[in-house]
């Protein structure tokens, strides 16, 4: 019977023990990783955002690039516009709001919704 409660109580230092190195070795890499980003977003943030706008550039030409390999042209273009109208939609509703223009707000709404409509409809993926 001690050696079961030995036993048991073993287990629970041990994985204590092993949750305890897994949250050490995660602040530890977590550190690693973020102080030397932080340290030069600091010291030089004009390369820092060049940098980082790059590396989002070339991850958006790459996803691109992979979808249209995927889905061929025609579908790949039905899909862009579909997120460009929506996208641009929504920026030109923020930005009306934001300039005071809420009636433009108003008509493009719908408008939206309309022209991703045609899109959706008229151009059906197969």
């Amino acid at each position: 019977m001690i050696k079961n409660i030995a036993k048991g109580y073993r287990s629970l230092i041990a994985s204590t023990v092993r949750i305890l190195l897994l949250i050490a070795v995660c602040a530890g890499l977590g550190f690693s990783i973020v102080y030397p980003l932080w340290k030069w977003a600091t010291t030089s943030p004009k390369s820092y955002t060049i940098a980082c706008l790059c590396l989002l550039a070339a991850a958006a030409v790459f996803f691109a690039v992979k979808s249209f390999i995927r889905l061929g042209a025609k579908k790949w273009l039905v899909r862009l516009a579909k997120l460009l109208t929506v996208f641009a939609g929504l920026g030109f509703i923020i930005f009306s709001v934001i300039m005071g223009n809420r009636i433009a707000a108003l008509v493009a709404v719908p408008l939206v919704f309309i022209l991703y409509g045609l899109l959706a409809i008229g151009f059906k993926e197969k």
